[in-house]
């Protein structure tokens, strides 16, 4: 009965070890996630400051055309963010393949 029990609390310790390495790579995953949507969301905020935008606002509407501005770069950012991101999952999965 002794040895059934040890072998039971092995295995369960080898499960619980294989869980928490699935949960840290899961942390790392979503702190590259993070990392990588605040670099587009930066690059693409630069990339629209160079856009002229006041031709197709109203004039003394500033507040107005910088949240557009803000909310284009943010929609831009994350558009291009998932699209690395998907890109490396994809990537990686493809050692599954070989």
């Amino acid at each position: 009965v002794l040895s059934g029990c040890t072998a039971l609390c092995v295995r369960f310790y080898c499960d619980l070890r294989k869980v928490r390495k699935n949960m840290f790579q899961l942390g790392v995953h979503a702190l590259i996630s993070i990392v990588i949507y605040l670099i587009t969301i930066g690059l693409s905020f630069q990339i629209m400051k160079s856009v002229r935008i006041e031709k197709i606002i109203r004039k003394n509407r500033v507040f107005e055309a910088q949240l557009l501005l803000i909310f284009a770069a943010i929609a831009l950012g994350f558009l291009v963010g998932n699209f690395l991101i998907t890109l490396i999952d994809t990537s990686l999965q493809l050692s599954n393949f070989f």
